[in-house]
């Protein structure tokens, strides 16, 4: 029996999956997880740091977002002055 919350993770998981098989029909290169994370981070970026064996990349998304701030003002001194 599915939750709301599973039903809506693997309807977004299955449509994640469709825009991939799409670009990847349409000749699109993607890159694997570890080359995406050495470009950059967008979410879970503790995770992604560690993952990217703790090399930041060259760039991320939104540092001062509130779920990330707390990670990315050790490598980014003026976000602790937001």
């Amino acid at each position: 029996c599915k939750t709301e919350e599973t039903a809506s993770a693997s309807s977004v998981s299955e449509k994640q999956a469709s825009n991939i098989s799409e670009k990847q029909a349409s000749g699109l290169k993607l890159p694997s997880a570890e080359e995406a994370m050495e470009f950059a981070i967008a979410r879970n970026p503790s995770f992604c740091f560690t993952a990217n064996g703790k090399r930041l990349p060259m760039a991320c998304d939104r540092p001062n977002h509130k779920r990330r701030i707390s990670f990315w003002k050790k490598f980014i001194p003026c976000l602790g002055n937001a």
